[in-house]
């Protein structure tokens, strides 16, 4: 016999929650006790992150900073989009060589996303 529903069981996974979450847990409701636990049997927890919300965004111009250290960072500079409640205008590639290994120049599109609700790497 099928078990009965009150009607709201899919209601936390179709509406937002009064507070913020990055992921979800799913955890027994008794957990094993801990002379039970080996390394790689922790069948009993499951975690999941959320993907990180993108969005397209076109390059418009790409320069170039020299630190105190002589580190070179690659700024790109974008034609602004939102990303949640953020306007991004601008992304940091983290290593020159990457630039060079993706071939991206003004005009171009590109995914960009937030990183730890910071500033997005393009």
């Amino acid at each position: 016999m099928p078990a009965r529903s009150n009607g709201r069981a899919g209601h936390g996974l179709t509406s937002a929650l009064p507070f913020v979450t990055d992921g979800v847990v799913i955890r027994m409701a008794k957990e094993p006790s801990s002379q039970h636990w080996r390394p790689g049997q922790g069948d009993w927890l499951a975690a999941w992150k959320y993907p990180p919300v993108a969005q397209v965004a076109q390059v418009s111009a790409i320069q170039f900073s020299v630190g105190k250290s002589g580190k070179i960072s690659v700024i790109a500079s974008l034609v602004p989009v939102m990303l949640d409640d953020k306007r991004v205008k601008a992304g940091q590639y983290w290593f020159c060589q990457t630039l060079g290994s993706v071939d991206i120049a003004p005009g171009d599109q590109i995914l960009v996303s937030l990183a730890g609700q910071g500033i997005p790497p393009a």
